[in-house]
C-alpha cells in the first residue's frame, strides 16, 4: 500500500528528488554487495557468508 498504516502515529510523509532517492538506492546496494561478497563482519556470529544478491 501507498499509504502509512493506521498504527504509524508520527508519520510524516517526505519528499525526495530523483538524485536522493538514487543515493539511497545506490548505498544500500553497495552494502548488499559488502554481505554477498563476505565482507560483513559485524554479524552476530561474525562475518556473514558470501552469496549472490542480484542489485535492486
Amino acid at each position: 500500500s501507498a499509504q502509512p498504516s493506521r498504527n504509524c502515529i508520527a508519520y510524516e510523509a517526505a519528499s525526495l528528488t530523483p538524485q536522493e532517492k538514487r543515493q539511497i538506492v545506490d548505498a544500500h546496494n553497495r552494502l548488499r554487495a559488502k554481505v554477498a561478497s563476505g565482507q560483513e563482519t559485524r554479524g552476530i556470529a561474525g562475518r556473514q557468508p558470501a552469496g549472490r544478491i542480484p542489485p535492486l
